[in-house]
């Protein structure tokens, strides 16, 4: 858009430390990971903690804001509204008796113990950089808890997405992380006179082109089979990416779980792109599929594991996994078969050049599933 700011400034909205699992981790005996890094000199990224304490919703925040956000070299495009502590980074660290402290503190926008630090930091953010940026809130819109006093500071500047109104946290949460992997980027309107409340809208997020009939296509092979290479060239533009390397946070396969329900509701089809080496893996995904409607599709990538060690050192940072780990998969690797509730099934080789050989593959009683 002609005339627009260089800089977008994302705004999060804090997560909720009186719930069930923010109880987790103020617990004295928690000693699950996150729990004793938060307990730990340095702390824990604040990202990481409020991911653990709203689940779905904070992740698809962090994700889009982390996708779309363009900040002042210095500044981050991704500010999050704490309790008591004003703005702060995604990545700041913060330790035990950090989070009990704002636990104590009511998000309020009578409570000045909130309001006079939020507003403090977003009148320097304001002051700084004025006009240069657009200031998008990631949050609900619906009462002034964090509404107002920010809209005192940014007045009209302050933007939201649109499609946010009427839409619960989990809805929300599958619309950014959605938006963020489709490289969609939604649209925004000023918090002030806008309608911030009404009814749910028809689509959790929108829909790329695809089949009718939502589907749920199982990726199953070892670490470095090629899953995510052939995801995005057979399924980037019509199906939604799910995977539990991308929700790196505790209960994991609940999220998965619960973005995958929110994806098939809407009619979005979406592919499971985990090894899924065992039945356990895959029945709750099958028994979620079945019970949405969705058509269920299996590809079996069939690669030995010296293939996948080998394809596996070619990857660098991250994306190259522990050898160990795709030894332990390999022990594990159970192939799909029609028996467990698969409409279609099919076997993928992957070949030099990242191309891949496809077949059909025959069910039990021999003939072409």
């Amino acid at each position: 858009m002609a005339g627009a700011p260089p800089y977008t400034i994302f705004l999060l909205s804090p997560a909720n430390l009186a719930g069930e699992r923010a109880t987790l981790l103020f617990n004295p005996e928690a000693s699950f990971p996150l729990a004793r890094e938060l307990r730990s000199p340095d702390g824990a990224p604040l990202g990481k903690v409020f991911s653990f304490v709203s689940g779905l919703y904070f992740h698809g925040k962090m994700t889009y804001a982390l996708a779309f956000g363009q900040a002042p070299e210095g500044l981050s495009g991704a500010l999050v509204i704490s309790a008591g502590g004003g703005l702060r980074f995604l990545h700041e660290r913060i330790n035990l008796c950090t989070l009990e402290a704002w636990a104590g503190v009511s998000i309020d926008e009578h409570n000045r113990s909130f309001t006079e630090p939020l507003i403090a930091h977003a009148t320097a953010l304001d002051t700084a950089f004025g006009h240069a940026a657009r200031i998008v809130l990631l949050g609900s819109v619906a009462t002034n808890k964090y509404v107002k006093p920010l809209l005192g500071v940014f007045g009209e500047r302050l933007l939201f997405p649109v499609e946010f109104v009427g839409r619960g946290d989990m809805s929300r949460g599958a619309l950014l992380l959605a938006a963020a992997r489709e490289a969609g980027e939604l649209e925004y309107a000023p918090v002030a006179g806008a309608k911030r409340q009404g009814p749910r809208p028809a689509r959790a997020f929108k829909k790329a082109a695809g089949p009718a009939t939502p589907e749920v296509v199982i990726f199953v092979g070892l670490p470095g089979a090629g899953k995510s290479t052939f995801y995005r060239q057979r399924f980037g533009a019509t199906h939604l990416h799910v995977s539990k390397d991308q929700l790196k946070q505790h209960r994991s396969e609940r999220l998965q779980c619960e973005l995958l329900r929110h994806a098939l509701s809407v009619g979005q089809s979406v592919v499971v792109d985990n090894t899924n080496v065992s039945l356990a893996q895959r029945s709750e995904i099958i028994d979620e599929a079945k019970r949405q409607g969705a058509r269920l599709i299996g590809y079996y990538f069939d690669s030995t594991v010296q293939e996948c060690v080998n394809r596996n050192f070619g990857r660098k940072g991250a994306a190259r996994v522990p050898v160990p780990a795709i030894l332990s998969a390999a022990k594990r690797l159970r192939p799909p078969t029609q028996v467990e509730g698969f409409d279609e099934l099919y076997t993928v080789r992957s070949l030099p050049g990242e191309r891949f050989e496809l077949s059909r593959a025959v069910n039990v009683r021999g003939s072409v599933a």
